[in-house]
C-alpha cells in the first residue's frame, strides 16, 4: 500500500482544515490507492448537511448502502483503521509538505501516462495527419491537467479575454 496515499487521506481525518484544502486541491485521480476513502470522505464533506469529516460508523453504513459485499466491507475497514491509526501520529506542520510530494507524484504520473499515449500513437499505422491531432490533443489535455495541479501558481494577471487566448 502506498503510504503517501495515506498519509495524505490520514490528514483528511484528522483535521477539518486539512480535509478542506485537500478536497479544494486534488481529485480522486491523484489517489493509486484508497480512491475509494477518499471519495467517501469529500462526498460527506461537502454534503450541506454534514459538512463534517465522517467517522468509521458513518463510513461503514455508505459501504452497506452502497451494497458492498461483506468481505469487501471487512477490507475497507480494515484500510480505514490503518489510515485512522496513521492520523494519530502525525504532524500537522508536515500536511503542506506532504501534499506538495503528492501533487508532484501525480504530475509525474500524468507525464509518463502522456508519453505512453504519444508512443502508441506514434507506433500505430494511421496517417500522419490523424496522429498530429490525436497526439496534439493529448498534450494539450495533459497541458491542462497539469496547470490545474498547480492552479494556484498558474493564474496570470490579465483579462480574461488574454487568459482564454493563452488556453
Amino acid at each position: 500500500m502506498d503510504n503517501l496515499d495515506n498519509t495524505i487521506l490520514a490528514f483528511a481525518l484528522k483535521d477539518k482544515k486539512h480535509t478542506m484544502e485537500l478536497i479544494n486541491s486534488v481529485d480522486s485521480r491523484y489517489f493509486e490507492h484508497n480512491k475509494w476513502l477518499f471519495v467517501y470522505i469529500k462526498d460527506h464533506f461537502n454534503n450541506p448537511k454534514f459538512k463534517e469529516i465522517p467517522s468509521k460508523e458513518v463510513i461503514k453504513e455508505k459501504l452497506i448502502q452502497d451494497k458492498y459485499e461483506q468481505t469487501e466491507i471487512t477490507k475497507l475497514m480494515q484500510e480505514y483503521s490503518n489510515v485512522e491509526t496513521l492520523s494519530s501520529t502525525l504532524n500537522s506542520s508536515n500536511f503542506t509538505w506532504d501534499l506538495n510530494k503528492f501533487k508532484t507524484r501525480y504530475n509525474i504520473r500524468a507525464n509518463k501516462e502522456c508519453a505512453d499515449n504519444i508512443i502508441k500513437i506514434l507506433s500505430g499505422s494511421e496517417e500522419e495527419e490523424n496522429k498530429k491531432d490525436k497526439i496534439n490533443k493529448i498534450i494539450k489535455d495533459t497541458t491542462a491537467n497539469i496547470d490545474s495541479i498547480y492552479r494556484k501558481q498558474t493564474l496570470n494577471e490579465g483579462s480574461l479575454a488574454e487568459s482564454a487566448l493563452e488556453r
